[in-house]
């Protein structure tokens, strides 16, 4: 089974890069990703599924064009993305659910962006967990 990620975790990833870089950065990175991977970003629809190989393009690309060759950029990107998705309707969601169970549902939200994967919970204490 190929591994796909919701379009959503796709398009706040490009929403964050318009906000960190300006919209000309968007345009420079989707030029930077390989044709296909171009092709999948022109369309991408949240609710619907996409093959990961075009989010991993797509932070190669952030990687090589902001990153002077380091997963920084990539990273404070994601971060930027996340904060993004989670002040809109998660917002709510997260601030409802009581605390001492906040990683389990986080376990939940991680299958509504990935069709494969799980998170595995090294250390979880109140405020901050460890996992991958």
């Amino acid at each position: 089974m190929t591994a796909k990620l919701k379009g959503v975790a796709i398009r706040s990833t490009m929403k964050a890069i318009e906000r960190l870089y300006g919209a000309d950065a968007v345009v420079r990175v989707k030029a930077a990703v390989p044709e296909r991977a171009r092709e999948t970003l022109e369309h991408v629809l949240p609710v619907e599924w996409y093959p990961v190989e075009a989010s991993a393009a797509l932070h190669v690309a952030i990687r090589d064009l902001f990153g002077n060759g380091s997963w920084d950029a990539s990273h404070a990107i994601g971060v930027e993305a996340a904060k993004l998705e989670f002040t809109g309707f998660y917002k709510a969601v997260i601030r409802a659910v009581q605390y001492d169970t906040i990683w389990d549902r986080m376990e939940r939200v991680w299958k509504l962006y990935n069709s494969s994967g799980k998170p595995d919970w090294f250390e979880r204490g109140r405020g901050n967990a460890r996992g991958e």
